[in-house]
């Protein structure tokens, strides 16, 4: 008996029905047949786009577990560098060179679009810190979470590629999303990385022997000078520290500085001496703290040749709290490992006297407490970039360095690992 054409509709759409139920399970099984079959060699690589972005941890937090994986321009950074590694079941681990922290998918949101990418500490055993490459064309890989029960891959979120800071998130993999979804594994040389332990040392050794004293003034009047400078000892303010036994001194210029109503006062630096020297590395930098003693009078203020001299109190200054912070970035200069140096002294300073609410007050300089400051702050960063100390300094660094490697480049990761490229 013939069909009714009703009958014959329905045949023809559980026909074409079938048929994309076939198509798609083809789909999925070419997909998973291209997951066993992709691999790159194990190696160091930066993991760009098509565009030259490239998947890096958030600068400022990747030694932390939960770091916010992420898209950004290429710098060169450590944290922009991968280790990829792979396994006896054929998926990856890939691990970021600045914190050796692994790519981890979140486990609570494993199966979800949106789904949290992170740095995590390496788990051996779990499955979501392992990944699968699906190779979509000739260099150009799909990356699939292996714990995901979906096709969940990396994905830049909203399609903004070429903003920096854009989340890098689990989505489901759709081959028209070739720009967010597709990465290629661009392979670098390997940076040597020198632990912080190791390169430190030799700069502690340097710094903790290292010595600041300020001190112009001598009780004795006009030992040195006669006229406003009755007071004044030059040649004893410095910095100091010891390479391998031997002492190196410079010399750090305090003059004497006039203050108080018609700079009527002379201010002289008393016997102000460093006492505690620590090291750390911070923000891409050595940083050296040297801890002045607070114990004392460091600033002595002597009236000169001036009608009221015997009418106006004295300016009385007390500091506390005082460091010099020398900051050495280093650098690569001519295939060699360099640095230039920043210094910030701070300090807290209390002051009473004819410039603090007194009738004299507006005869005052403005700045007096920024004048030992900038004299401290000047004079080490001269010596410490000078060509006399800077030698020295790199010299030692160089003692780190493997022999026979070129640095081209050299950073401090969040570790304080020393970065050479």
């Amino acid at each position: 008996m013939p069909k009714s054409a009703e009958s014959r509709q329905k045949t023809n759409n559980i026909y074409f029905t079938m048929k994309t139920i076939h198509f798609i399970i083809a789909l999925l099984a070419t997909f998973t047949l291209n997951v066993a079959s992709a691999q790159i060699a194990n190696g160091v690589y930066f993991i760009h786009l098509s565009n030259g972005f490239v998947m890096e941890a958030e600068g400022g937090t990747y030694n932390t577990d939960g770091c916010k994986i992420q898209n950004w321009g290429n710098y060169n950074g450590i944290n922009q560098k991968w280790e990829v590694t792979r396994m006896t079941n054929g998926a990856y681990r890939i691990k970021n060179l600045g914190s050796n922290k692994v790519l981890d998918a979140a486990a609570q949101s494993l199966n979800t679009n949106g789904g949290k990418v992170q740095l995590w500490q390496n788990y051996p055993t779990n499955r979501n810190q392992e990944w699968v490459l699906t190779q979509v064309s000739p260099g150009r890989y799909a990356i699939r979470n292996a714990a995901s029960t979906g096709n969940k891959v990396l994905d830049v979120t909203g399609y903004a590629i070429g903003t920096h800071g854009t989340a890098i998130q689990l989505w489901d993999y759709s081959p028209s999303n070739t720009s967010n979804q597709i990465w290629t594994f661009l392979p670098i040389a390997r940076p040597t990385i020198i632990p912080r332990a190791t390169w430190m040392n030799p700069i502690n050794t340097i710094f903790n022997t290292s010595r600041v004293r300020l001190n112009n003034y001598t009780s004795v009047q006009n030992q040195y000078f006669t006229g406003d400078r009755e007071f004044f000892k030059p040649n004893d303010s410095w910095f100091r520290f010891y390479i391998e036994g031997r002492e190196f001194r410079y010399p750090i210029d305090i003059p004497m500085q006039p203050l108080g109503p018609d700079l009527m006062f002379k201010a002289y630096v008393n016997d102000w001496n460093s006492d505690v020297v620590t090291t750390a590395t911070t923000e891409g930098n050595l940083r050296v703290n040297i801890r002045f003693e607070d114990a004392g009078k460091e600033i002595i203020t002597r009236c000169y040749n001036n009608f009221n001299c015997g009418f106006v109190p004295a300016p009385i200054f007390d500091f506390s709290n005082s460091d010099v912070r020398i900051y050495l970035k280093p650098m690569a200069v001519n295939g060699r490992l360099s640095y230039t140096a920043d210094v910030n002294f701070s300090t807290n300073i209390s002051e009473s006297g004819p410039c603090v609410n007194h009738v004299l007050a507006f005869l005052c300089p403005t700045d007096r407490n920024g004048l030992i400051k900038g004299l401290v702050e000047r004079s080490l960063k001269n010596h410490l970039n000078s060509d006399t100390i800077k030698p020295l300094l790199s010299a030692v660094l160089n003692t780190i360095v493997p022999a026979g490697t070129r640095v081209n480049a050299v950073q401090i990761s969040l570790l304080g690992d020393l970065i050479i490229n």
